[in-house]
Parts: C-alpha cells; structure tokens; sequence
C-alpha cells in the first residue's frame, strides 16, 4: 500500500529495550509505556521525525514506532526505511524495509 509524503506510517519492531514506566518480565505491554533509548528514524537515507515510540498494549517484546514521511521525500516504489536503537556507544540498525511512497 503506498505511502503519501507527509503522513505517518507506523513500523512493528522488536529490540529497542527497557520503557518508561517498565516492561515486566513475561507481561503483556500496558499503554503508555514510552521507548527510552534514542531511537534515529531515516526513509531513503535521510533522516525522519519520530512521532511516538511505545512498547505494544497487549503484546509481548513488540513496539510502535511512528515515524513522519517528509513532504521533500522522493518518490518511489523501492524506498528503504530503517530504524537504529543508541546502545551504549553502539548504535544498532534494523533490517531495512522498503516502502511505496507517492
């Protein structure tokens, strides 16, 4: 389904660590349970605003991750977009998807 430059999309992703209140062991996610490392969003190479990052209601090690199309994205049917979690001093990047964007 494509994408229309200045919507936002939102991305199931896995790993992006501890929450704010907590994640409890074995516990379903409850709302309002914000991603506190820093997270870095990019479509087709530059960067994108992250609108909202939470842990999943209801769900077990899945999060939301809610991210802005700019208005100046290119179009295109191959367009990648990525997700990178700070660890430390690391940062650690996720598969790369690809989305239609018009």
């Amino acid at each position: 389904m494509p994408v229309k430059r200045g919507s936002t999309i939102q991305l199931r992703v896995t790993g992006l660590g501890q929450t704010l209140p907590p994640i409890l062991s074995r516990a379903l996610g409850v709302e309002g349970q914000s991603v506190i490392a820093a997270l870095t969003a990019g479509v087709n190479d530059q960067g994108a605003r992250i609108v909202r990052a939470e842990y999943v209601p209801g769900q077990v090690g899945v999060y939301l991750v809610e991210i802005e199309i700019a208005s100046d994205t290119p179009v295109g049917s191959y367009q990648p977009v990525v997700i990178a979690v700070t660890v430390g001093a690391d940062i650690v990047y996720s598969q790369t998807a690809y989305l239609i964007i018009e």
